[in-house]
């Protein structure tokens, strides 16, 4: 992803259409958290891109690591919840599936688009590569970032979604 926060899109779309079931800070923070690796090679580092944080193993560490954070902090996000008008469920589970949704999604979306990745690692390669442009990733990303605002706003008015 050329921008880190175009991930946010996605995971705004199925945090709001999932409401019920995974936690939407929880979703959040999974869907950016991989880039800490990019952000620091761009400015700090002499390395890889899209290197170990953007495996699927190196992600798994990472969705532990937002359970870890987003549980841990639960009782202060609850509210901060309730100012933004989206009081949830902050159980494990719901903490989980967000976790593990949002950095797969991640490194799903950004395996269709960078060369150097190597998702799968230990092996080499990525067979993903160009299977889905780089356009239409990038107006998924807007799409779902629309639509879950949409989705928010009218939660946020008091309707009801069934």
């Amino acid at each position: 992803m050329p921008l880190t926060p175009f991930h946010l899109g996605i995971g705004l779309a199925f945090g709001m259409l999932l409401f019920r079931y995974i936690n939407l800070p929880a979703i959040l923070l999974a869907s950016v958290i991989v880039d800490i690796e990019p952000i620091y090679c761009m400015f700090i580092g002499n390395c890889q891109l899209h290197g170990f944080s953007h495996t699927f193993i190196g992600g798994t560490l990472f969705a532990i690591a937002v359970i870890v954070i987003i549980f841990t902090l639960r009782t202060h996000l609850i509210k901060i919840s309730e100012i933004f008008r989206v009081e949830q469920n902050y159980s494990l589970n719901s903490i989980v599936i967000a976790s593990f949704a949002g950095i797969y999604g991640h490194l799903l979306l950004d395996s269709f688009m960078h060369g150097d990745m190597n998702p799968f690692w230990p092996i080499l390669g990525n067979p993903l590569l160009g299977m889905i442009s780089d356009s239409l990733i990038l107006e998924l990303c807007v799409f779902g970032f629309l639509a879950g605002g949409v989705i928010y706003i009218f939660r946020s008015l008091n309707f009801k979604f069934k």
